[in-house]
């Protein structure tokens, strides 16, 4: 079906998902087509206090914001995107008509901006894993590094008291790592807050 590319001075700057329901930062859809073009020349020059931070892909649409919409907008990352623009939602075509050339008139247009990260799957990477409990010395899981891809299953099979149980909770971060990192979609789970990750991943024990 059609899609839409906003571009930001001829530069692609948003773009339709893959399922073609939100905009996400150019880029990040991999839609392997370009699909329709809505140019649109964004006065930058017009910033506003939350604006003046470091440069984000975000950066030229915070700069058109209204402050408070724009201080929420400037603390996104990649993997965020517009899932609505006004009363238009659920068609990134539509979403980008409304947000280039109001269509519908309002002088006000709120955009609501919700995290897509995991979205598509997560690749899971576990890099040199040290972990053990409070009170004991020793590591229940030493160096362990592993890559599970997107959308796969993968079971994890050993012994009693091997560290089956422990990985899923370091995961979690139930268990904090002493040593390593794991990475969500490129994202150290060290760097999410709790609530967010757990929000994010689940977990269903036997």
């Amino acid at each position: 079906g059609p899609t839409a590319t906003i571009l930001l001075n001829g530069v692609p700057f948003l773009e339709a998902s893959k399922d073609g329901t939100c905009l996400v930062p150019a880029g990040s859809a991999k839609n392997g087509g370009s699909g329709s073009a809505t140019n649109v020349r964004l006065d930058i020059e017009k910033r506003n206090p939350a604006a003046s931070g470091p440069p984000t892909v975000w950066s030229p649409l915070v700069a058109m914001l209204p402050e408070e919409q724009a201080e929420r907008l400037a603390m996104a990352d990649r993997w965020h995107r517009i899932v609505s623009v006004g009363t238009t939602s659920g068609s990134a075509l539509d979403m980008a008509e409304e947000l280039c050339r109001n269509k519908s008139g309002e002088e006000e247009v709120l955009i609501d901006v919700q995290t897509g990260w995991l979205a598509d799957g997560a690749l899971v990477e576990i890099q040199n894993l040290r972990a053990g409990y409070s009170g004991y010395a020793r590591d229940v899981l030493q160096n362990i590094t592993l890559t599970f891809e997107k959308k796969t299953k993968v079971a994890v099979a050993g012994t009693t008291g091997c560290g089956k149980s422990s990985l899923l909770l370091v995961m979690l971060r139930v268990l904090e790592p002493r040593a390593g990192r794991v990475l969500l979609d490129g994202v150290d789970t060290q760097h999410v807050g709790v609530a967010t990750l757990r929000r994010a991943i689940g977990l269903v024990p036997q």
